[in-house]
């Protein structure tokens, strides 16, 4: 069992009555990749089968050599819970995971990594995805810009680490408060100076907490506090509080199930019809003039053939003299970005999506692609998400593409690696644009 010294994290669960969800927040901890942590529960006198469940894991985190310690009786709501667990912890920072949320299993490989380059006075905070019925609802992976402080923090508290200095800084949570104990902490930190850094860690969260159930009293109170603290004046809070009366009635239908699947569904079918249209454009002057319009950035003198399927309308960049053959798919979910004088062959799929195979919830992911200037791909090549394929770089054909290839490589086979080099004495200016070409 590791001593109080060589803890680097803290987790806290504050639970009651949690017999459904606990044992899937607790399995999210102990598949960690990282285990310099201690994990605490604070369970407030639970009346259902919480307790056995939180008992029964003891013998599982002696097995991994990780603290694990709990305390069951009454409190005086969730801050109080909160509270005591900040008494017993003994890492430098603490992340509090609700009973009804998971981590997901990198998340606190992250939050090491980040403390190792020194950054141990900041609020980390990453990505919520919203879970109902095991599946992802919506995702908040907003960046904190405090010109839109009045309208929330962007981030929601269950995804933040916090620097045990900072609790000693700001002070611990506000038993007083009702709903928002969690954004009154915030403001009390941001009115102090910390500062707020966005990790990649993701966070997957019930809905259908105090929080959501009460979102309404929850805001006003917020708003209460950031007029209580003097970060937003009087008429600024007032303002605020119409305008959401306003929106609030329609908060329901804007999250609803049916509405959410139409709405992508006609998403759909518009990029259907953005590819149609582009496919019967007769020249290649009006395809491009077509793209520019769309947001697609396009090069001089190139071109990108018919049949060649996109999966948006923007997030794709072309240089010059640059040539993308017939049949290829460009997965522009996330930016591609091509060079001058590259040559795609037929049938090549670039893909920036794809889903997380150790998600719990099986969530998409992306990464941009980028191929560099005189970069050449022959037929039938899968270029894989995050790649970057060097100037100059060469890929076989039938080549399943899933690392970065250095300037100049030639590379082939599934998944691909380096077979030769290839001369860097490169002058050569590709002009391809032949409607109607195979």
């Amino acid at each position: 069992m590791k001593n109080q010294q060589e803890i680097n994290i803290s987790i806290i669960t504050v639970s009651y009555n949690s017999e459904e969800t606990i044992s899937n927040s607790i399995d999210s901890v102990l598949r960690q990749t990282s285990s310099n942590f201690e994990y605490i529960i604070i369970d407030g006198n639970s009346k259902d089968k919480t307790l056995s469940i939180i008992k029964s894991y003891e013998k599982k985190f002696e097995e991994r050599q990780i603290r694990y310690q709990w305390i069951s009786e009454n409190d005086k709501g969730i801050g109080d819970a909160w509270n005591k667990g900040l008494k017993i912890a003994n890492g430098n920072i603490i992340g509090l995971l609700n009973a009804d949320d998971i981590y997901s299993f990198k998340t606190l490989e992250i939050v090491e990594n980040a403390l190792k380059k020194g950054i141990n006075s900041k609020i980390f905070y990453g990505e919520c995805k919203f879970i109902k019925n095991n599946e992802i609802v919506s995702v908040n992976n907003k960046k904190f810009n405090p010109q839109n402080i009045l309208r929330g923090f962007g981030f929601t508290h269950t995804t933040c680490f916090v620097p045990k200095k900072v609790y000693h800084k700001v002070g611990n949570f506000n038993t007083n408060t009702k709903i928002a104990v969690d954004t009154e902490f915030l403001l009390r930190c941001y009115k102090e100076g910390v500062q707020f850094e966005q990790l990649s860690n993701i966070t997957y969260m019930g809905l259908g907490g105090v929080s959501d159930r009460k979102a309404k009293k929850a805001y006003f109170e917020y708003l209460f506090y950031l007029e209580k603290l003097k970060i937003k004046t009087s008429n600024e809070v007032k303002k605020q509080k119409v305008f959401y009366s306003i929106y609030y009635p329609f908060r329901s239908i804007l999250r609803n199930k049916y509405l959410r699947l139409a709405l992508r569904q006609f998403k759909h079918y518009l990029v259907f019809i953005y590819n149609l249209i582009y496919y019967v454009l007769p020249s290649f002057y009006l395809k491009n003039l077509f793209l520019k319009t769309c947001g697609i950035k396009i090069g001089k003198k190139s071109s990108i053939h018919p049949r060649v399927i996109f999966y948006k309308w923007d997030n794709l960049s072309v240089g010059n003299n640059t040539v993308i053959n017939a049949g290829c798919r460009l997965d522009n979910r996330a930016k591609i970005t091509i060079g001058d004088n590259v040559s795609i062959a037929h049938n090549t799929q670039i893909y920036t999506a794809g889903h997380d195979i150790n998600s719990p919830y099986f969530d998409m992911i992306s990464k941009e692609v980028v191929i560099e200037d005189y970069a050449c791909i022959f037929s039938n090549c899968l270029i894989m998400p995050g790649v970057k394929i060097g100037k100059g770089a060469v890929v076989y054909s039938g080549s399943v593409v899933t690392k970065n290839i250095p300037d100049y490589g030639v590379v082939g086979g599934n998944p691909a690696k380096i077979i030769g080099k290839r001369e860097k004495k490169l002058s050569y200016n590709l002009n391809y644009s032949f409607h109607k070409a195979l």
